[in-house]
């Protein structure tokens, strides 16, 4: 592989089993149909200022702004997802801001886990795929995979965010992880050699370098993703990222992009082979 990397890890075996999301053309674990799927928002607002995000001191009245909130207890989240399935949902997507920092404390103010929500919803009949969407590959620990392998209903398949192959437009964006991160994370969910992920990347970011356009496609030729989320940079007011010198000229980030699309689609039709 382009960057060296190379899984050391025995792999789990293949299970069909009784996970709905096992089917012949597993690869892209195939949802149910749109009007089925729910999406449910663990965390509406970022707990950290990325370098794109800008998450206000004051509010324009002048009053602090409130601390961001989960969606709600993992008791109340519970209940949230039975409705859904009542009203003939069969998937739901756990999604958000930071899923991984979900702490749905209920009224004793006993901690849940993102990875005991994915259990619990896991036990609710009814649902027949569960998935785990915008997750940052630091927060994708042990037990969290152990629930995603060992789930009855939880898709092989995860949405984890990469934003850039280059750990120095990594560390310009704020991220907490790096790209040995990112590919070790990828590494123990590949245990289970069914495992497929989706991603999020930026290309043009202020001060991105040849060099660093070709790590982040050396990373989709290492991972190769079921499907890339691609995102040219542009300035956004008040941003530390639109006060940062380097800017990369429009015209290369065109370029880039087209490069990133043609490379995932090339990724994504490879899978499905």
């Amino acid at each position: 592989m382009g960057c060296g990397y190379q899984s050391t890890r025995p792999r789990r075996p293949t299970t069909t089993g009784a996970n709905p999301c096992y089917t012949q053309i597993h690869p892209t674990c195939i949802p149910v149909s749109g009007d089925h799927q729910s999406k449910l928002t663990l965390m509406s607002e970022s707990l950290r200022n990325d370098g794109r995000i800008w998450v206000p001191k004051k509010k324009e009245d002048g009053k602090k702004p409130e601390e961001p909130k989960t969606f709600g207890t993992g008791k109340t989240t519970l209940k949230e997802i039975e409705a859904l399935v009542h009203s003939g949902f069969k998937e739901v997507v756990l999604t958000g801001i930071n899923n991984g920092d979900f702490d749905g404390k209920d009224a004793e103010g006993r901690p849940w886990k993102l990875s005991e929500l994915v259990r619990e919803v896991d036990r609710i009949d009814g649902i027949e795929r569960i998935r785990i969407s915008s997750i940052d590959p630091d927060e994708v620990d042990d037990d969290l995979a152990d629930a995603v392998f060992k789930g009855k209903k939880t898709c092989p398949s995860m949405h984890i965010v990469l934003q850039s192959g280059s750990n120095a437009i990594l560390k310009k964006m704020r991220r907490k992880y790096t790209r040995q991160i990112f590919f070790d994370t990828i590494d123990r969910l590949r245990e289970n050699p069914d495992f497929t992920f989706t991603t999020d990347i930026i290309v043009g970011f202020p001060g991105e370098t040849e060099e660093d356009h070709q790590e982040t496609l050396d990373a989709m030729r290492t991972v190769r993703f079921a499907k890339v989320h691609m995102f040219p940079y542009s300035d956004r007011p008040k941003t530390l990222a639109s006060k940062m010198e380097n800017k990369v000229p429009h015209a290369i980030i065109q370029r880039r992009k087209a490069e990133v699309l043609a490379l995932a689609e090339r990724g994504s039709f490879e899978l499905r082979e």
